[in-house]
C-alpha cells in the first residue's frame, strides 16, 4: 500500500506546469489564426511572396474561382472588368433634312440593347422627326385611273409633320482605344408619318401614312468612363410611306406615297449597365 501511494504521488500532475502548458498552446493557436488572413490577403493582391508547393497549389485553386481582374495604367478600365455582357442605352437629338420634302426639323432618337463582345451592338431604335410650319402651301400628287397626274395644293395656316421610324439595329464598333470607338451600322423596320394641320379656311385635316424603312449609320463613341460616353452620329433614313383611301371625286381608290429619304445629324449620351 505504501508503494502504490508513493507511485501515485510520483506521477501526480503539477498544476503550475499545466497552466504554463495551456497558456503556451493558446499563444501558438492565436499566432497561427492571426497569420491565416494575412497570408490570404497577400496571395490575393500579390504584395507578399510565400513559398511552398502546398500553399502554391491552394492559392492557385482559390484564385481560379475568383472573377478575372485586369489592371491598366491611366485608363478608366484599370479596375475590375466583368466578364458578362453590358447592356446599353443611347439618347440624343439633332436635325433631319428630308431630301424630297421642304425644310428641316428636329430629330430625336433613343436606342437600347446589348453588347456582343467589345465590337458589336444589337438592339432596337426609336426615332422622331418633327417639323412645324405656318402659312405655307402643301402639295400632293397622284395618278388617277386614266393615267393622269393630279396635283393637289392646300394653303394652310399651320401644319405639323411627324415621322416615327422604329428599327432593329446592329452596330459594328472599332475600339481603337478604350476612349475612342468609331462604328458603322444599319437598321430595318417600319415608319409612320402623320401630317395634320388647319387650312386657310380654318378646316382641320389629318393624313396618316406608313411603310417599310431602313437606316444606315456611322458615328463615334467618346468614353468618359467605363459606363458613360458621348456619341456623335450621321444617319441616312430610307423611307417611302403611303396611304390608301377612297376619293369620291374620281370614284376610285387612291394611293398616296411620300418619299422621306434624308440625312440626320445627331448626338447625345450613351450609358452602359
Amino acid at each position: 500500500m505504501e508503494r502504490r501511494e508513493r507511485r501515485l504521488k510520483g506521477v501526480a500532475v503539477n498544476p503550475y506546469r499545466t497552466i504554463l502548458l495551456g497558456a503556451g498552446l493558446a499563444a501558438v493557436w492565436l499566432i497561427a489564426s492571426s497569420a491565416k488572413p494575412s497570408a490570404s490577403i497577400a496571395s490575393e493582391d500579390g504584395s507578399t511572396y510565400l513559398h511552398g508547393d502546398l500553399f502554391a497549389k491552394e492559392s492557385f485553386a482559390a484564385m481560379s474561382e475568383r472573377p478575372l481582374r485586369r489592371r491598366g495604367r491611366g485608363s478608366y478600365d484599370s479596375g475590375y472588368r466583368r466578364q458578362s455582357s453590358y447592356g446599353f442605352f443611347n439618347v440624343g437629338g439633332g436635325v433631319y433634312d428630308p431630301s424630297n420634302q421642304p425644310g428641316t426639323g428636329f430629330f430625336g432618337t433613343v436606342s437600347g440593347g446589348t453588347e456582343v463582345g467589345d465590337a458589336m451592338d444589337l438592339g432596337a431604335q426609336l426615332s422622331w422627326y418633327h417639323r412645324g410650319s405656318r402659312g405655307e402651301r402643301v402639295f400632293a400628287s397622284y395618278t388617277d385611273p386614266a393615267g393622269n397626274t393630279v396635283r393637289q395644293e392646300i394653303e394652310t395656316q399651320s401644319v405639323n409633320t411627324d415621322l416615327v421610324p422604329l428599327m432593329g439595329i446592329v452596330r459594328v464598333k472599332f475600339p481603337l482605344t478604350p476612349q475612342f470607338q468609331p462604328y458603322v451600322g444599319g437598321g430595318a423596320g417600319y415608319e409612320w408619318l402623320l401630317v395634320e394641320g388647319v387650312d386657310s379656311q380654318g378646316n382641320a385635316f389629318s393624313n396618316d401614312y406608313a411603310g417599310f424603312g431602313a437606316q444606315l449609320m456611322a458615328g463615334v463613341n467618346l468614353a468618359a468612363s467605363s459606363t458613360t460616353a458621348l456619341y456623335a452620329e450621321t444617319t441616312y433614313n430610307i423611307s417611302t410611306v403611303h396611304a390608301d383611301f377612297y376619293d369620291p371625286f374620281i370614284n376610285a381608290n387612291v394611293r398616296e406615297s411620300l418619299d422621306f429619304d434624308g440625312l440626320a445629324l445627331h448626338g447625345g449620351i450613351r450609358i452602359r449597365f
